[in-house]
């Protein structure tokens, strides 16, 4: 696999509506050496299973942290660690 270029941060919370047109628009795109961050801040919705779809579909390329942040935001500043590339991006999956 070649150097990830870029790391987009999802914040996922109560956004199952949006999120696969979210991950289908991202893996779509023609820049392939990136790293999707998915952070499931305890979404009590289905965020979760179709996060976990999406990684067995996309193998290496969907990361997902899943933990209870309780504050808002929380869940941005989280990614913001653990990206790989020298670019980063935050991306609200509501927002397409």
């Amino acid at each position: 696999m070649s150097k990830i270029a870029l790391s987009i941060i999802v914040p996922c919370y109560k956004v199952e509506q949006y999120l696969p047109a979210c991950l289908d628009s991202l893996m779509n795109q023609t820049l392939k050496n990136i790293e999707i961050l998915c952070i499931n801040d305890g979404s009590p919705d289905s965020c979760i299973d179709i996060l976990h779809r999406y990684e067995q579909e996309y193998p290496g390329k969907i990361v997902i942290i899943d933990k209870k942040m309780k504050v808002f935001g929380a869940e941005d500043l989280t990614g913001y660690a653990l990206p790989v590339a020298s670019t980063l991006a935050l991306l609200i999956a509501t927002i397409l």
